[in-house]
């Protein structure tokens, strides 16, 4: 691992925590709730690995085979597998005023492979900010696109 700038230590803990992720999207997805057509757990488990890793492949039709519910955890999951969740959650953690300790910044510096602690907050911040902006941008252009064809209501959802 050393060739890529992540120890062993660093590697386990963030590929644990994606399986777990993974895992845990499948089961959302696996309930009863998140579907309108039967699903079994290893399409929930794929769709799941899917979205986190930002693959985009998906055996059931997204939009006809998962419930709002459904599509809202497909939507989390991408997001969490985008942003990292280990920035995703030191973000939070900032957010809440707790201090964070010395092995999170590190292992939020080697997600992103920054490459040092210095300025990592700011960096992560204007990565978000970038981020945000970017996809609001492309949300408010594909809603007005889709509002053409469809109600505004289903164009916001889909933009």
């Amino acid at each position: 691992m050393k060739q890529f700038g992540l120890d062993r230590r660093t590697f386990k803990i963030l590929l644990a925590g994606y399986i777990i992720i993974a895992l845990f999207g499948a089961l959302l997805l696996h309930s009863s709730w998140a579907h309108t057509t039967p699903i079994d757990f290893l399409d929930a488990f794929f769709t799941s690995t899917s979205a986190v890793s930002m693959t985009g492949l998906a055996v059931k039709n997204t939009a006809v085979d998962f419930t709002l519910a459904g599509q809202i955890i497909i939507l989390a999951l991408v997001q969490i597998g985008g942003l990292g969740y280990m920035g995703i959650g030191l973000f939070v953690y900032i957010l809440i005023r707790k201090k964070v300790g010395f092995s999170a910044r590190n292992l939020l510096k080697e997600s992103l492979f920054y490459p040092s602690m210095d300025g990592l907050f700011k960096f992560f911040k204007k990565v978000l900010l970038f981020i945000f902006t970017i996809e609001l941008i492309g949300a408010i252009l594909l809603t007005m696109r889709f509002a053409l064809e469809m109600n505004f209501k289903k164009a916001l959802w889909f933009g």
